[in-house]
């Protein structure tokens, strides 16, 4: 009678912690089955939009095993893709219709990817997606116009080759506004002649994101380097000596791409005069 009870009793136990185990991958492996999947989900799971493709969004740096806790996948619902080399590990896993990329970031001494690392739970690896026509949210919308105020030109002993220039950027209402870096460009036309003007382009400091984000009450100082470009390089580099008006534009845009982007009519800043020898 003793062994039975111990028996029982073990059996029991046993059934428990089967059950709680059970229970504890089943609650891993579908945590947010309920949820759309938005910009704001992937953000707060520690994805990043990309500023060169807005549709990219990625997770850097990361263990695999957390990323299957966040998105709710098994870590055998990865497939491998195919036709990938020797010299990586690759896989991809589908959640709520859209593909998710895995990429191990796991490296040999010869700073190679290792094949199969993606194996291991505790593997570094990168998680990238395409939401391309996929979110279920729009992007925020800005309700300020942009101003710009132009602080100052230094024009080098050979105008022809560049100019450089320190602008104020400032946001005109109660929400963020974002300007790509494309969107900037350069206008010289001679002081009495306005309507023949020549068109430059903006190189920014390397330090600068592609998305220029300025909030309200919060206007930035911006240096940067203007010179012709290739439509105009002609009229540019034979500019003769006089008077100069100079302005910057803030070009529309013809989509949204990002929160809080100027998508409306073009803008110009200030005109500022200058003198080339």
């Amino acid at each position: 009678m003793k062994h039975r009870v111990i028996m029982g009793f073990l059996l029991g136990l046993f059934g428990m912690l089967l059950g709680c185990s059970s229970k504890g991958d089943r609650t891993m492996q579908t945590p947010h089955s309920t949820e759309k999947i938005t910009r704001e989900y992937l953000l707060s799971r520690g994805f990043k939009q990309s500023v060169t493709d807005p549709d990219i969004f990625e997770a850097e740096n990361v263990r695999v095993v957390d990323m299957a806790h966040k998105l709710g996948f098994s870590l055998t619902d990865l497939l491998p893709t195919s036709n990938q080399a020797l010299e990586s590990d690759e896989r991809t896993v589908k959640i709520k219709d859209l593909e998710f990329l895995v990429r191990s970031e796991v490296r040999d001494h010869n700073d190679h990817i290792i094949h199969g690392s993606l194996d291991n739970p505790d593997a570094i690896c990168t998680v990238s997606v395409s939401v391309k026509q996929a979110l279920s949210q729009k992007y925020l919308v800005t309700d300020s116009f942009p101003g710009l105020c132009i602080k100052a030109v230094n024009v080098a002993q050979d105008a022809s080759k560049s100019l450089q220039i320190s602008f104020e950027l400032f946001a005109d209402g109660k929400k963020p506004l974002a300007v790509y870096q494309s969107q900037f460009s350069v206008h010289l036309a001679r002081l009495n002649q306005p309507f023949e003007f020549c068109s430059g382009d903006i190189l920014f400091p390397k330090e600068t994101p592609q998305v220029i984000t300025v909030l309200p009450g919060k206007p930035i100082i911006i240096t940067v380097i203007a010179f012709a470009n290739k439509d105009t390089d002609k009229l540019w580099n034979s500019l003769p000596a006089g008077e100069y008006v100079l302005s910057i534009e803030i070009g529309g845009s013809k989509e949204q791409n990002y929160d809080y982007q100027w998508v409306s009519s073009p803008v110009d800043s200030d005109k500022y005069q200058l003198f080339i020898q």
